[in-house]
């Protein structure tokens, strides 16, 4: 007998490669996507096909993310969907203020990612492999989130630490 799942699905590290709309500089990096699916199969592959698709038009970071977010809800009608995006991007290597090991995070949390502090923490958790009692970037990041008010589903996140594997 087949039950329907509330299980979560996460598929970390998956490359990025795009070109910042704004400067017309190349950014790159990983995204993580976490959804709860609402009983319909969707191929982890096809998540990678998606970012891909996304990311290969001229692109702002904080768009891209969002569109990959609401690609998912929409087409799987997930109960709730996370992403994260991590990336270094060449105008803030190669311009004036050249700082090399800078990372841009976003994020975007949709459904009970975004109304259920617990299955947020839980995404956040199997996305960057910490809890947010070690002290991370990503756990600063995830307070930050919990703490927003529920129409707020995306934070922005400047982080100049070094990129962390």
């Amino acid at each position: 007998m087949l039950r329907k799942p509330n299980s979560m699905v996460v598929v970390k590290d998956i490359e990025l490669y795009s070109l910042c709309e704004h400067h017309m500089l190349p950014f790159y990096g990983r995204c993580q996507i976490g959804f709860i699916r609402r009983g319909r199969v969707f191929g982890i592959s096809k998540l990678a096909r998606l970012v891909d698709l996304f990311a290969q038009r001229l692109q702002i970071q904080e768009w891209l993310m969002e569109q990959i977010a609401y690609a998912i809800k929409d087409s799987n009608n997930a109960d709730g969907v996370g992403v994260m995006i991590e990336t270094r991007h060449f105008c803030m290597m190669m311009r004036d203020v050249q700082k090399q090991n800078s990372m841009f995070v976003t994020s975007s949390v949709l459904g009970v990612f975004c109304s259920n502090p617990a299955t947020r923490e839980e995404f956040f958790r199997l996305s960057t492999g910490k809890t947010p009692s070690e002290g991370t970037a990503h756990s600063e990041t995830l307070r930050l989130i919990i703490h927003l008010k529920p129409q707020t589903q995306s934070l922005i996140r400047f982080n100049k630490m070094r990129h962390v594997h």
